[in-house]
């Protein structure tokens, strides 16, 4: 089994999200175990691990699982987590997050550092990946929503809420307002991470994450229930605790 290693990116997390602070309310806690399981009838014993990719000389962990009956729908998944993460011909340095695990659906938050060659200027990667556990789908925002506006319906309950939901960041140093994270965030390319009562709406910039952390009860109008997403999001988490 691949033994976990803690990548220390002191630089780039001084200006990152803190995620014991922003998945407090998440089923999944904040931590490494080096392994988590899921059961499921179909699935069999179904576990997530930590794999380290170290091609290009990278020094990364990245997610994997192992257990699926199903070994094609499994090298779907696998494959899908590991392009999803890295950037073709880079060096990457970076661990993950569990953010939302259930015998349906993973979620997860990549942090880390990249560069293309040798002597360029290294460069933040931040992604959130959310795929079926089932089907090996890949989750894109949209998929949570009816098919309106739901971008101003978030940024309304942002700018009304802005003190309330803003998320916390570990450089008290940091500072930005409702127009910075409005005009770096829309529905197409922006960042989201999706919890068991939430789902945190974030954009990257090079000084640190702008973004809040919205309960679904306050976007019950635009939420479709009767979408697939949102019957998993119900479903709930495995406690890994």
């Amino acid at each position: 089994m691949v033994r976990l290693r803690k990548l220390v990116l002191a630089a780039f997390l001084a200006a990152s999200l803190s995620a014991v602070n922003v998945y407090a309310s998440s089923a999944v806690p904040a931590q490494e175990p080096e392994t988590q399981e899921a059961q499921s009838e179909q699935q069999g014993q179904v576990k997530l691990f930590k794999a380290t990719y170290s091609e290009n000389n990278s020094e990364a962990s990245i997610p994997q699982i192992d257990g699926m009956k199903d070994t094609a729908l499994q090298d779907t998944i696998n494959n899908t987590l590991k392009i999803s993460i890295i950037p073709p011909n880079t060096s990457l340095k970076g661990d993950f997050e569990v953010t939302f695990y259930s015998p349906k659906l993973l979620g997860i938050h990549f942090q880390g550092v990249t560069s293309s060659s040798e002597g360029s200027q290294p460069s933040n990667i931040d992604k959130t990946v959310h795929i079926d556990l089932t089907t090996g789908k890949l989750y894109k925002l949209e998929d949570l929503f009816k098919p309106v506006d739901f971008e101003r319906t978030i940024k309304k309950i942002c700018l009304t809420n802005d003190s309330k939901l803003r998320i916390t960041n570990t450089s008290p140093s940091i500072q930005w307002t409702y127009e910075d994270f409005s005009e770096t965030w829309n529905k197409e390319t922006g960042s989201f991470v999706l919890l068991s009562d939430s789902i945190i709406v974030y954009s990257v910039q090079p000084e640190g994450l702008r973004g809040y952390k919205i309960p679904y009860a306050e976007l019950k109008s635009v939420i479709n229930r009767n979408g697939a997403l949102w019957k998993i999001l119900q479903e709930g988490t495995v406690n890994i605790s």
